[in-house]
């Protein structure tokens, strides 16, 4: 996925407000596939059992949504990628069964994106 330019997400938002076409097309080609991989990583991880049954996987994505869109809407964060591992990291200890296991299995595959590399 590509990333959002500062400055632009805050005014397309705006935009969006008064605009249903451009919040389909916005809601089509940006939010909505971001979710849907999300949720399916999310069932998976279910799935598997690493992730308590019975999660409420959208409120998920909103949890992990909310503070990405923070950042992008108002600029100037704090959230910087130390930040983001601090919070999912914080997350993930809620929802999932076995923190400690996820950690390890993370560390055990290799991936620029992985917890610990």
């Amino acid at each position: 996925m590509q990333r959002v330019p500062n400055g632009v997400f805050a005014p397309l938002v705006a935009d969006c407000s008064a605009d249903p076409e451009l919040h389909r097309h916005l809601m089509d080609t940006l939010i909505r596939p971001v979710r849907d991989a999300v949720a399916a990583t999310l069932t998976r991880a279910v799935d598997r059992g690493h992730l308590r049954p019975g999660l409420d996987t959208e409120l998920v994505i909103d949890l992990l949504a909310s503070a990405v869109f923070q950042a992008s809407l108002f600029g100037e964060s704090r959230f910087t990628s130390s930040l983001a591992v601090g919070f999912v990291d914080m997350l993930l200890q809620g929802i999932a069964v076995d923190f400690e296991e996820l950690l390890e299995i993370s560390r055990r595959t290799p991936s620029p994106h992985r917890h610990g590399t």
